[in-house]
């Protein structure tokens, strides 16, 4: 490896913030103002969508050799280019906004103009609500393809993880299996569900419900029923066992405490058996403490 020692000339192009040219997809026809984003598989840019490989780009400008709208149509031999851009939409409807606290929540483009709040199951969110005006109009954030493809590298969803022994799911009355666990960051749970990870042909009677609390307040939902049936046989191992919906009361900020309860009233697991369950928690992060 060899440092340069004398300088070097570097040639700069004139660049608007936030603004990015790229060719359009074959046979796609895009318009001014629809969200549009690059699939990064090829480059090339579509219309946005709620779809994977999709980097959102912003909205459409228009063409960018400053042809009219029917610039705007991809071709085979890939020579037609568009202007995209991020920025703040003054007027945006939002699918699902309906207060000032929806401030600073992620928008996600279900296709080329429509906006929601709702986190899809592929594709990524194209910008974030700055201030919420009245019914679903917000002011909008859209992310430039730079800021776009920096929010992709951020972990945005996540796991926790407990390790639970049968051998602590004895008695039957209610009891916490793991307390206060002291938590780092803004995040809300979406889903609880186990499975064993180690089994034990011992464990012959158990039937407890466990669900979460945060800072001593019941989590809504999440209940989750672990069996003697499910950790006693090499077929049980990595099998999914599903919690119950969790609707509310899931949100953990900076300093708060997450713990694992048993129940009341179920039947004890047998004793001095070496069974373990593999608790997760699917966890969505959010901005801020």
């Amino acid at each position: 490896m060899t440092n340069p020692t004398e300088s070097i000339e570097r040639d700069f192009i004139p660049w608007i913030e936030g603004r990015d040219d790229t060719v359009i997809k074959n046979g796609v026809t895009l318009v001014s103002g629809g969200f549009a984003a690059s699939d990064v598989s090829t480059g090339k840019t579509e219309f946005g969508n709620d779809a994977a490989n999709l980097l959102p780009m912003g909205v459409v400008v228009g063409p960018a050799d400053g042809d009219n709208e029917l610039g705007l149509t991809g071709n085979s031999g890939g020579t037609k280019q568009v202007t995209t851009r991020g920025g703040i939409i003054e007027r945006m409807a939002v699918t699902g906004a309906s207060a000032i606290s929806d401030k600073w929540k992620p928008v996600y483009a279900t296709d080329g103009q429509v906006a929601t709040l709702t986190k899809p199951s592929a594709g990524m969110a194209i910008g974030l609500v700055v201030k919420w005006i009245s019914d679903t109009t917000c002011l909008v954030y859209l992310f430039s393809p730079f800021e776009a493809w920096q929010y992709s590298l951020m972990e945005v969803s996540g796991q926790i993880r407990f390790v639970v022994g049968s051998s602590s799911l004895g008695g039957t009355s209610a009891k916490d299996i793991i307390t206060n666990l002291p938590m780092t960051r803004h995040f809300t749970i979406d889903s609880i569900a186990a499975q064993a990870i180690a089994i034990d042909g011992g464990v012959v009677a158990g039937s407890q419900t466990v669900s979460l609390e945060i800072n001593s307040t019941p989590v809504t939902g999440g209940a989750l029923l672990l069996l003697a049936t499910s950790c006693d046989g090499e077929a049980d191992l990595g099998v999914a066992i599903a919690g119950s919906a969790i609707t509310a009361a899931n949100e953990v900020h900076v300093g708060d405490t997450l713990s694992l309860l048993m129940a009341a009233s179920g039947t004890a697991f047998t004793a001095a058996k070496s069974a373990l369950f593999l608790i997760t928690l699917n966890v969505t992060y959010k901005p801020g403490p």
